[in-house]
């Protein structure tokens, strides 16, 4: 009832119905279907093997399939981890057109994940009676049991990657890669295998089914995107389809250090970055200012305790504007909540730049600037201010 009244006075009485824009509900409808697919097919899958597992070996087959099962939701709290921590990331430097720092992110993603299953798979392969005793295994059958989950728990090593890539490609916009993934992992691949297996090795074949379609999988993701790279024609690059950015966008990618010799060597580097770059001498002027400020200001108000000690700073220069985004870890430090001070590092940048917009992800600091190339230069007056301000 409190549910029902909630619904009449927010989306009724409110009139929320009328800011929601119809033509954009089946976009955001099909960015969870990967995931919808992966819980149904976990339905499909237990619902047929179960059926399976008790025509083979009866109620003792059933037993360990269920046992089997019960080991995928161990290790899914280290995999869910690194998938939680890693789409909102990769989003985010997506969003930046942080091609680079998404390969990083990803190599470090599929290591982690990689370390997490071969260090729960051996577990399971040394230490499977602990397993039967956590989950209360009894009736006999622990011989059977044990070679279950043995030959089951292998393919955590290469399905995890698989998981992995299935959330990866929901995020960089592949969502019919992603489903078709999450289908033959969730029932599509199983059934077929498990019945084949089963023919030939009786019960033993339905926990080969798993290893044998995790390796399956991997493999075929990994020739599909060989395959999609080679016929990309230079846009995508690695098996991960990492983009690459337009030969006429130049792209400054540094890390710089929040001391004050490190903040004047990366605004001199970047000064010559733009030099080279830009034709307009007042707007490289402005680009290496709002860059010396915004690392100021990072490194005046972060907090001693947990602070930042390095910035990532990435300048592309397009045709149109030049992007300059800032990253740093720790509390937020929002520049466009700062005290408005017409001689502070902000009170600087908002002189300079076109727009500046803040975003704050997984304790990830985001600032963006934009700088117009068709206003290269301030006012006079302007420049003359920031020319006397003691930060400048």
């Amino acid at each position: 009832m409190q549910s029902l009244i909630f619904t009449k006075k927010a989306f009724i009485e409110n009139g929320i119905f009328k800011i929601i824009r119809i033509a954009e509900l089946p976009s955001v409808i099909t960015r969870g279907i990967p995931a919808s697919i992966s819980q149904l097919g976990v339905c499909i899958k237990i619902f047929f093997c179960n059926q399976l597992a008790a025509g083979l070996n009866g109620t003792e087959g059933v037993s360990v399939f269920t046992l089997c099962m019960q080991s995928v939701s161990i290790v899914s709290i280290a995999i869910a981890g690194v998938v939680c921590a890693m789409m909102p990331l990769v989003s985010a430097l997506r969003g930046q057109r942080d091609f680079e720092g998404i390969r990083m992110l990803m190599k470090r993603a599929m290591r982690d994940q990689f370390i997490a299953s071969v260090f729960l798979t051996l577990l399971f392969e040394a230490y499977p009676q602990m397993f039967l005793k956590l989950y209360n295994f009894s009736g006999g059958g622990e011989a059977g049991a044990i070679l279950g989950l043995r030959i089951f728990s292998l393919m955590f090593i290469f399905r995890n990657f698989v998981l992995v890539f299935m959330y990866y490609f929901q995020v960089i916009a592949r969502k019919a890669y992603s489903s078709a993934i999450s289908i033959t992992d969730g029932f599509a691949g199983v059934i077929p295998l498990a019945l084949l297996f089963t023919h030939f090795y009786g019960i033993n074949g339905l926990w080969i089914t798993f290893p044998v379609l995790a390796v399956l999988m991997l493999a075929g993701i990994l020739c599909i995107n060989a395959y999609l790279c080679a016929k990309s024609n230079g846009k995508y690059r690695g098996l991960m389809l990492i983009e690459t950015e337009t030969e006429d966008v130049k792209v400054y990618d540094s890390t710089v250090l929040l001391d004050r010799d490190a903040v004047s060597d990366a605004a001199y580097a970047l000064q010559q970055f733009c030099r080279e770059h830009l034709a307009e001498s007042e707007l490289s002027v402005l680009v290496c200012l709002s860059c010396e400020e915004m690392l100021d200001y990072t490194a005046e108000n972060a907090d001693r305790h947990s602070s930042p000690n390095a910035v990532d700073v990435l300048v592309k220069i397009y045709p149109e504007e030049i992007q300059m985004d800032f990253r740093s870890t720790g509390r937020p430090l929002d520049p466009l909540a700062a005290a408005k001070d017409a001689y502070s590092n902000v009170g600087v940048l908002k002189k300079v730049a076109t727009l500046i917009e803040y975003n704050y992800v997984m304790s990830m600091n985001q600032t963006r600037i934009h700088l117009k190339r068709t206003t290269a230069a301030l006012p006079a007056e302007e420049a003359d201010q920031i020319k006397d301000t003691p930060d400048a």
